[in-house]
């Protein structure tokens, strides 16, 4: 749901599948893990792709100084 906290999303995806259950309907679920994904996205390939879609100078070389020598823990 948009506009919505990632808390009350689970909670009515939970409650989405609790009614399928009681209703005895299949449900299926694909659960995906992005963790590290940050380390995982070429930083010059996003600066790339930003500039490529038009987004000002200012604001790519803002955002490499930002993305230089970084990585999440």
């Amino acid at each position: 749901m948009k506009q919505r906290s990632t808390t009350s999303n689970l909670m009515a995806y939970t409650n989405w599948i609790i009614r399928r259950m009681e209703k005895r309907q299949q449900v299926d679920a694909v659960y995906i893990d992005f963790a590290k994904a940050f380390d995982r996205v070429p930083h010059k390939l996003t600066i790339a792709k930003l500039t490529a879609l038009g987004l000002p100078d200012w604001v790519t070389r803002w955002l490499n100084s930002y993305l230089v020598n970084r990585s999440a823990y």
